[in-house]
């Protein structure tokens, strides 16, 4: 979809494309909530949640706050201040599940927009077509 609305930068010169972002994404577990924004600070926020991330299973034991707290300055930095409040809100509704293990296979298998981290890992929309062909996906599928 064409258009000049977006959530991060207001006000657009021209027509560009135009996504509805879950602010919980899809691969996390992500219902309805969405709000718009143009596809470069889409790309641009599933960048700073895959950093968050990776922070966060670097330090398995720490809060979802806490994480952010100590998030490296480069990793934070990069980001607009809309971005980040995006990001931010995305990460407290499923960054708890990071500290008891619940996305560890998600984590492991898909990066936060739904592409594959690995070869042999489908898409994540595709995902529940492969658990129906494939007793170990049927697992993965289980363990979320």
């Amino acid at each position: 979809m064409l258009g000049r609305v977006c959530l991060v930068h207001p006000a657009h010169d021209e027509e560009v494309p135009i996504e509805h972002h879950r602010i919980r994404p899809a691969p996390r577990g992500g219902g309805d909530a969405a709000v718009q924004v143009c596809a470069n600070a889409h790309g641009r926020i599933h960048v700073l949640l895959d950093g968050i991330e990776d922070y966060a299973t670097a330090s398995p034991f720490a809060v979802v706050d806490e994480i952010l707290r100590t998030l490296p300055r480069d990793v934070w930095s990069r980001f607009d201040v809309i971005e980040r409040s995006i990001a931010y809100r995305g990460w407290r509704s499923y960054g708890l599940g990071f500290l008891n293990g619940r996305y560890t296979t998600a984590y492991r298998l898909w990066r936060t927009d739904g592409t594959p981290k690995t070869a042999e890992a489908p898409m994540f929309a595709d995902l529940y077509h492969a658990a129906r062909w494939s007793k170990r996906w049927r697992k993965e599928l289980g363990a979320m």
